[in-house]
């Protein structure tokens, strides 16, 4: 099997919808605006022993916001300072999209694990309490990766296999069949084969 170079987009999450397709169906679509990237590195075999790209995002005022290094077999296919465009997306039905989910902050047991709580009458006091950890029973500790309150969210969400609907070049946006892990104006990394 040949395996194909990845490079990566990044876009800014703007909201959802729904189109219809070419076939008459309605489809849940997350709207995505692209970012101004730009080629800033080259690492080559004889510099860094490997040859990748990095890719950055910058803001109108061409200050570097963030930075993703690719590994690429071929680097001939780029130039330094290259402008990446939603042209570039226009081989690749399939991508693959990263964010982070939105952040509920600090929660119990019962809205971040589904635990059952406690009786609410009869005396009884603990209503949504975790219950016993079980440090008391051998070897007297709590075990890694118990299942208690703490944060929930903002963790890293990787979508597989999401198809792209429509690209609009004048609106500088990518349409894309599901959902996108994340709130308005989230950070989003397309990942698509060259």
């Amino acid at each position: 099997m040949i395996r194909l170079d990845t490079v990566g987009l990044f876009a800014y999450k703007e909201n959802m919808s729904q189109i219809y397709t070419k076939a008459g169906k309605l489809v849940p679509t997350t709207y995505l605006k692209l970012g101004i990237c730009y080629l800033t590195e080259f690492k080559t075999i004889l510099t860094h022993k490997y040859n990748a790209i990095k890719i950055s995002l910058k803001n109108k005022f061409h200050k570097i916001l963030k930075q993703k290094e690719f590994s690429v077999k071929n680097i001939n296919k780029f130039t330094l300072y290259q402008v990446f465009t939603i042209l570039d997306l226009r081989n690749s039905n399939i991508v693959t999209v990263q964010s982070f989910s939105k952040g509920k902050g600090y929660t119990g047991n019962i809205k971040r694990h589904n635990f059952n709580r406690g009786p609410m009458s009869h005396g009884s006091k603990h209503h949504r309490l975790q219950g016993s950890l079980g440090a008391g029973t051998t070897p007297g500790r709590v075990f890694p990766g118990k299942r208690m309150s703490g944060q929930m969210g903002f963790t890293k969400i990787t979508h597989k296999n999401l198809k792209i609907l429509e690209l609009d070049n004048i609106k500088n946006r990518i349409y894309l069949h599901g959902n996108v892990a994340g709130t308005l104006n989230t950070l989003v990394l397309i990942k698509y084969n060259i």
